[in-house]
């Protein structure tokens, strides 16, 4: 731990989080009246000691200091105006892998085998174990709570918050565990059950994930309200990415992204030469409600190259007699867009491609989702069986014979984004996890907790909503939808061995 007078921030140092190496970098910017904690370390000299810093007694080796303890502590003896106006900052790590690293240190590398790791979260794991979920009375006291897992990207931020130097973090331990991911010291079903109960806490206040199959590290939002036309920034969701074809002449940009309006008259059209953005909306968009025959509306791109074709081909949906049904059109440069208005389904079409078929996941009315077979692009599809109750957008990969189906369930407090596992020869569900929850503010992670319901969250009178909606991805990235249907955001996806 670090309270620094000189530079008006208090850094909250929890366990297996990087702390140490956090605390040395800052210690060489820090005056002679600055708070330092000492640290338990083996083998490795304590470089705060060197110093010559001054020590409180209140901290003398204590390294972890706990929070309430110390918030209290810090308020009777410089008080509260300093306290509020101190920038104060610690960092949290994935319990899951937060389990395994304390595992390993606690053997100090010795039998830290799988079987020996799932035996020891029977009997072993201690309270001592648990991360700071750094909350006071029901509320996060902190002003930044920064990720393990964007280490040198959050401490940049920090530093640049500190108007400090951000000099490259290096690990100020020793290491016991070998690079390898916690997933595999996960074997079975009651292990996962432990640490997750144990853990409880700071799984619901800091939205980690049991991702055994993806790292997801999020970067930004890319389209928000003030973005759009006038009356067209309450709602925007349902994104679809693609890289434009080479044969498209003049292109707006490298990128093209797709997406809707819950009572949208057209598909809207975002471009950018970097898949990260910045993006521009292109306002005349491109599909309109006129050229179909729907309703009321049309929304819910799905966009896919045909490249033996040279087509851009957009799957859409809109209301007819009926009900919601899905559709599809085709375009040679991805703006002007032609349609037939043959219905090919139920709503939502989420459409890919497993050896010579054609498939679609697409919306069963509120009831489940509905799985579809085709022989090709606008062929005949044919419904097969339904699965996931109360499922809402999908979005679809295929690595070999395994379908990974990103999804997000109605009903949900918050509604997340999930991933099933589906192998394609049988249709048989291999396994199902959550992927991300909203937990970063322009993901709606400030906002409370609630169940999510059907329909649109903002069209009807709502507003911003803590959920995630609407995943698409590209490549090694997904997008999704941000305060339930106010914006698009953008993560870093990337699949793990296993």
């Amino acid at each position: 731990m670090i309270i620094s007078h000189k530079h008006k921030f208090i850094f909250f140092k929890s366990k297996k989080t990087a702390g140490s190496s956090i605390q040395v970098t800052l210690a060489k910017h820090c005056g002679e009246d600055d708070i330092i904690t000492g640290q338990y370390q083996d083998g490795i000299d304590d470089e705060t000691h060197s110093t010559g810093l001054n020590m409180d007694k209140f901290f003398t080796k204590h390294p972890h200091p706990p929070l309430r303890e110390t918030q209290s502590w810090f308020i009777d003896k410089f008080g509260w105006e300093t306290w509020f106006s101190y920038f104060k900052f610690g960092f949290v790590r994935n319990p899951y892998d937060i389990a395994v690293s304390r595992y390993h240190w606690n053997k100090r590398g010795k039998d830290t085998s799988v079987k020996g790791f799932m035996e020891w979260t029977k009997t072993d794991m201690d309270v001592t174990d648990k991360p700071y979920i750094y909350l006071g009375d029901g509320e996060n006291v902190l002003d930044f709570v920064g990720k393990y897992e964007n280490l040198q990207e959050d401490y940049e931020y920090i530093c640049n918050k500190l108007n400090l130097p951000a000099i490259p973090l290096s690990n100020k331990k020793s290491g016991f565990r070998k690079k390898k991911h916690y997933s595999t010291f996960y074997q079975d079903d009651d292990t996962i059950d432990r640490v997750t109960n144990f853990f409880r806490e700071d799984f619901q206040y800091h939205g980690y994930t049991f991702n055994a199959r993806f790292n997801v590290k999020k970067l930004h939002p890319i389209i928000e309200p003030h973005m759009m036309e006038l009356n067209q920034g309450n709602n925007i969701n349902g994104p679809s990415l693609i890289k434009v074809p080479d044969w498209v002449e003049n292109p707006l940009g490298k990128y093209y992204l797709y997406f809707g309006h819950h009572n949208g008259q057209y598909i809207r059209l975002a471009y950018s030469d970097n898949v990260e953005g910045p993006y521009k909306v292109h306002h005349p968009g491109t599909l309109k409600k006129n050229q179909t025959n729907c309703i009321s509306h049309i929304a819910s791109p799905d966009v896919h190259i045909d490249e033996e074709s040279k087509r851009i081909i957009m799957y859409y949906h809109g209301d007819i007699e009926g009900g919601q049904k899905s559709f599809i059109s085709w375009s040679s440069d991805g703006i002007n867009f032609e349609t037939n208005n043959k219905v090919l389904g139920d709503f939502y079409f989420r459409v890919f491609k497993y050896k010579d078929k054609f498939y679609s996941i697409a919306k069963n009315k509120n009831i489940d989702g509905i799985v579809y077979e085709s022989d090709s692009w606008e062929g005949e599809f044919k419904p097969m069986f339904n699965l996931l109750p109360n499922i809402r957008h999908t979005a679809c990969i295929v690595k070999e014979n395994i379908l990974f189906l990103f999804y997000t369930t109605i009903g949900d407090t918050p509604e997340s984004i999930k991933v099933l596992e589906l192998d394609l020869d049988t249709w048989e569900p291999k396994r199902v996890e959550v992927l991300i929850k909203p937990t970063e503010e322009w993901e709606g992670g400030n906002l409370p907790f609630t169940k999510s319901k059907p329909g649109s969250s903002t069209v009807y009178g709502g507003g911003a909503v803590r959920e995630l909606r609407d995943p698409c991805v590209y490549e090694d990235y997904l997008l999704y939808s941000l305060k339930g249907e106010l914006g698009i955001g953008i993560s870093k996806l990337e699949m793990l061995n296993g």
